[in-house]
């Protein structure tokens, strides 16, 4: 059975961590195809294996669980499985050339839609009427315009009162790391 297996992890050596996990993962299913794609702080596995999901899970468990390693481990049915993922990165893990319809520039515009707002009023760039969305489905244009409240900085003065009345395990990371610069 194939499995797809997700670790959320960053490491400063990223690399050698994505190494150390394909040696156990081939420890464990002795899969000399065993494929992944990985970014700074993910990583995604396919492979193969005789062993049982639960059999796998534990080892993971064992290896990863106890780490404090955020993982997913599921059998790979491509009929039961809903992503996106670039075409070479589609071709290198899971063997499928795609021919997305989309071109580069069709993408670009339409991410730039999706995160910075609608430069058009009229359609989005999938040619789709805006007006055509449910009443019930959040307003795209007024999510993405929302401006994110900026984050309050405290004082030395009310990091210290705040230590003085809760002690200093009280303090979240942001006034932490105040008093460490303070402290400089």
């Amino acid at each position: 059975m194939e499995y797809l297996l997700y670790v959320f992890a960053k490491h400063d050596k990223q690399e050698k961590f994505v190494t150390f996990l394909s040696e156990e993962i081939f420890i464990m299913t002795n899969d000399s195809d065993i494929r992944y794609y990985y970014g700074p702080e993910s990583v995604i596995f396919k492979f193969r294996s005789d062993e049982k999901l639960e059999d796998i899970g534990g080892y993971l468990n064992d290896v990863l669980g106890c780490s404090g390693i955020v993982f997913f481990l599921q059998p790979y049915e491509k009929e039961k499985l809903y992503y996106w993922v670039d075409s070479n990165v589609n071709k290198h893990l899971f063997g499928i050339d795609d021919k997305n319809d989309m071109t580069d520039k069709q993408r670009a515009e339409f991410q730039k839609f999706v995160f910075k707002g609608l430069d058009k009023e009229d359609t989005n760039d999938c040619g789709t009427e805006i007006e055509d969305f449910d009443e019930g489905f959040l307003n795209l244009k007024e999510f993405l315009n929302i401006e994110k409240e900026p984050v309050k900085i405290p004082s030395l003065d009310e990091i210290l009162d705040k230590i003085s009345e809760k002690g200093i395990k009280s303090l979240n990371e942001t006034e932490l790391q105040v008093l460490n610069n303070y402290s400089k």
